[in-house]
């Protein structure tokens, strides 16, 4: 299955609000009413309940589409024994302070060592209700803005790659992310906790698994106009949703949405999130 890396730097997330709860940073206007919720890329707390800011989790392997140990790149240790390659942590770079997470693929086969926690996939999810005045199970029909900052990253530290049945580990390539698993990508926003649905995003390569005809940011697949599990890169059918035209390996463009109602980019002056990149796993 198509795993990914990103690095974080700013992430919001913004509904109608009464009052202006936090400021984005970010090179345009803040949504009428401010923002909901903000994470700026400066914490990678590992604590599975209470991750990256205190305010995220991380579902373990056992139960769920998580496998960090703590460690981020650039730690890692001996085989079997010391922290995984790949996982989760804060650098700076540039002046730019930012989360990076990078799965390498799977460290559980030869060429590895490593059991779970391998860092062989990792996904991090916040409960909106924490947020005052946001709704969880209708946020995408009452509206949403997302707000991200993003690259594909080149810069180190970058560990090698572990492919899925392997028998070694060989240099770290320059890849993207897809949209997978019924709709999930690099970013998202699930309304719900049943079958309501979920939109995500991912920076993707036109070398990537799938239809991604060029590099560029990609979306769910285009499919009727009811929920459908029907929209992953790889599915037949659909029409691809994708918008091409920028560098995504560049520091960074701001993608702004409506709960689909409208896409728009802009060049932010100094903060971004760290882009997607994937093994396999």
């Amino acid at each position: 299955m198509s795993r990914n890396l990103v690095s974080v730097v700013c992430f919001g997330l913004a509904i109608s609000l009464t009052g202006s709860i936090a400021a984005g940073g970010v090179s345009y206007l803040d949504p009428v009413g401010g923002w909901a919720y903000i994470y700026e890329g400066g914490r990678a707390d590992p604590a599975v309940s209470t991750a990256l800011d205190g305010t995220w989790d991380h579902m373990e392997a056992a139960g769920g589409s998580d496998a960090w140990d703590g460690s981020a790149p650039g730690q890692v240790g001996s085989a079997g024994t010391g922290s995984a390659p790949g996982g989760a942590g804060v650098f700076t770079e540039a002046g730019t302070t930012f989360l990076r997470m990078q799965d390498c693929g799977d460290p559980r086969d030869a060429g590895g060592g490593w059991a779970d926690p391998s860092n062989r996939k990792l996904t991090f999810c916040r409960d909106l209700g924490q947020d005052a005045g946001v709704n969880g199970g209708t946020i995408l029909n009452d509206g949403v803005t997302l707000s991200f900052r993003a690259r594909i990253p080149t810069t180190p530290p970058l560990d090698n790659y572990y492919p899925d049945g392997g028998s070694a580990n060989v240099a770290w390539t320059t890849r993207g992310y897809n949209i997978h698993d019924d709709g999930y990508g690099g970013f998202g926003i699930k309304q719900g906790t049943g079958g309501n649905g979920v939109v995500c995003f991912s920076l993707a390569m036109d070398g990537d698994e799938g239809d991604i005809p060029a590099n560029g940011l990609v979306m769910n697949k285009l499919n009727g106009t009811a929920a459908s599990a029907n929209v992953d890169s790889y599915d037949s059918g659909g029409t691809v949703n994708m918008l091409t035209g920028f560098d995504p390996h560049a520091m960074a463009r701001v993608l702004d949405s409506n709960c689909g109602r409208y896409l728009r980019w802009r060049h932010p002056q100094s903060h971004y999130l760290e882009g997607w990149q994937h093994g396999q796993s």
